[in-house]
This record gives C-alpha cells, structure tokens and sequence, in this order.
C-alpha cells in the first residue's frame, strides 16, 4: 500500500459524499465490457442513485457488481482475516479498510476499479457486515 491509497483511506471514511463521487468518477472509467454480464440489467433509476441512507454511503450499481463477486469476497474477508472479529476488536475503519486492501490484493477479485476504492466502499458502506454477517 501506497502513501496515496492511505490517503485515500483517510479522506473518505470521512466524508461519504466524496466517496460517492470517487465511486461515480472511477465507473465512469470502466469500460462496459469489463463488466459481468446482466450488472447493468434491471432498475435504471435506482442503479444510478448513489445515496447516504442511515448515515452509510450507498451505491446500488457497484454493490451489484460487487455481488457478482460475493463467493471470492466471502472467502477473502469473512475467511481468511475474519472480518467480523477484526470489526469487535473495535479496529478503526481506516484500518479495517488497510486489512481488507491486503486481502482483496492477494485475492483475485478482478474488479475494474482500484482495490482502494472498493475496500473503503465495502468498509464504510457496511457491505461486508451484511456480507459476513456480522453481528
């Protein structure tokens, strides 16, 4: 991990809004070919809504992609570092965010966005506490 991509990790697990923004400018990069197939099929309208709902930023199209994903991510972070537990530890989201950054890294997600990003979205937008269940 690099000093930017900590930077990142400070800039926004603080303020949402900007993730959201971050997330929206890194999508509008990807090619659509990239993507799985049937990631982009359903309900324009609330795909394309990024939202702070119950205080979490929210981002229905890249949780949709990320759900294609979910057995790689399952086995990546509720596994191998058992996030949960990472979590009660009462670990800080920025550091959450640097544990999940190394296991998504070694992981082989294949995502076309930065692990950066995708790691602080997961984190903050609590994802990976539905994901993993935890409690």
């Amino acid at each position: 991990m690099n000093l930017s991509e900590i930077q990142l990790f400070e800039t926004l697990t603080h303020d949402y809004d900007a993730m959201l923004q971050h997330v929206e400018k890194e999508l509008e990069d990807v090619d659509v070919d990239e993507l799985p197939i049937g990631v982009l099929s359903g309900d324009d309208d609330d795909i394309n809504k990024p939202r702070i709902e119950d205080g979490r930023p929210r981002h229905p199209l890249l949780e949709k992609l990320l759900s294609f994903h979910d057995d790689k991510l399952r086995k990546a972070v509720c596994e191998q570092i058992d996030y949960c537990q990472l979590k009660k530890k009462n670990q800080s989201e920025i550091t959450l965010c640097s544990v999940v950054f190394d296991a998504l890294t070694t992981s082989g997600l294949g995502l076309p966005l930065p692990i950066a990003t995708i790691s602080v979205y997961c984190v903050t937008s609590l994802y990976l506490d539905r994901m993993c269940k935890c409690n």
